[in-house]
């Protein structure tokens, strides 16, 4: 699994920060496209967080807000991870959408306390 974090600053302000759309494509190597989000964190930095369990070679290429990095892009290589007690993004179940599970398929389990 790959992770990968950029960060992203502007002197162009936003009255409204976390209301802006900007974010990537990405294509992997199958050529499918993952529209991923950029977020908003503070001070004028936007935050790019993208994992992936595909190995391979991906592109991706920003979109609007920012015209400077509108089209901006570049490719990175994701290969295997040696720590093998890591796990990748969860997501929905795609049999049961009650559920949440890994990338690999493996049970992701939520568990809440409360302190009071």
């Amino acid at each position: 699994m790959a992770l990968l974090d950029l960060s992203f600053s502007s002197k162009v302000k936003s009255e409204e920060p976390f209301s802006v759309e900007f974010g990537t494509n990405f294509t992997g190597p199958d050529k499918k496209e993952i529209k991923v989000p950029i977020i908003f964190n503070e001070n004028d930095e936007w935050i790019l967080q993208f994992s992936s369990q595909m190995q391979g070679k991906w592109t991706y290429i920003t979109c609007p807000f920012f015209k400077k990095l509108n089209n901006s892009s570049s490719k990175i290589l994701v290969t295997s991870d040696q720590d093998k007690n890591k796990r990748g993004s969860i997501v929905t179940n795609p049999n049961n959408s009650q559920y949440f599970i890994y990338e690999e398929r493996v049970p992701y389990f939520i568990t809440a306390f409360e302190l009071g």
